[in-house]
């Protein structure tokens, strides 16, 4: 069901004066960065925590990304012409986006979609970590 924040903790590694984030979660990487007062990045290394391997969260439905909501909708359509299931995802506020996006992707199996055409959140914030998880989510079909 719904959550008050949605995506899973942010997971920070801290070791010696190196600061990177394992996994984007609800406290973003600005947040993070106003209270270090310094920039860190996201880890694009080995899996070393929860949530870092290439295809995880992944719904039963194929997943495809989009940047735009008219393209995504474009998309959809053409797969409905083919008789195949399809539902947009998109939230205009990426926080709801986060509370709503497993529940969105769990009702979208237990509705027998087969396509999910998500909408991409802008990149900041929260938004990076519903994007993190969108990714994950279409690279099950990779």
């Amino acid at each position: 069901g719904e959550c008050s924040v949605g995506v899973e903790s942010t997971i920070v590694e801290c070791i010696g004066n190196a600061t990177q984030i394992l996994r984007q979660g609800g406290v973003t990487q600005e947040q993070i960065e106003k209270v270090l007062k310094r920039s860190i990045n996201a880890d694009l290394g080995e899996s070393r925590a929860p949530g870092m391997l290439k295809s995880h969260y992944a719904p039963n439905a194929r997943v495809v990304l989009f940047e735009t909501l008219p393209e995504a909708e474009a998309t959809c359509a053409e797969h409905l012409i083919n008789r195949l299931t399809c539902r947009v995802l998109f939230h205009q506020d990426p926080a709801v986006y986060a509370q709503h996006l497993y529940q969105d992707l769990r009702q979208a199996d237990l509705d027998g979609i087969s396509i999910i055409c998500a909408v991409l959140p802008p990149s900041r914030g929260i938004g990076n970590a519903v994007r993190e998880r969108l990714g994950k989510a279409a690279a099950a079909d990779d």
